[in-house]
């Protein structure tokens, strides 16, 4: 069994070219563009954290089947943020990008 996976850790940002280490943002929803093994499954996990320097607190994984789904649902709030992509089973996939539908929930 292949296992694979990508993680993004400590991300900041509240929309296009802005970033904020302060504002506690809430992840709603990852939009994968992912190619592969159409029925094959990517788990995504979203990850928070208050402060650089602490430990990230990651959510429960969530499945993503390629060629069928087409978002999956969080609801997690942190003031950085951390995404990943991963899988255990022998698929082939290719993460092409993502977008988060995220909202800034409160300030500090």
């Amino acid at each position: 069994t292949m296992s694979a996976s990508i993680t993004r850790t400590g991300l900041s940002l509240i929309g296009p070219d802005k970033t904020d280490l302060y504002s506690r943002k809430q992840v709603r929803a990852v939009f994968p563009h992912i190619e592969g093994t159409n029925g094959g499954t990517v788990n995504v996990r979203i990850g928070c954290q208050d402060a650089i320097d602490q430990t990230v607190t990651w959510s429960a994984s969530q499945p993503y089947v390629i060629g069928t789904d087409y978002r999956v649902d969080f609801n997690e709030d942190g003031r950085l943020i951390s995404i990943e992509f991963a899988s255990n089973s022998d698929i082939e996939w290719r993460l092409n990008g993502y977008q988060m539908d995220i909202e800034v929930s409160g300030d500090r």
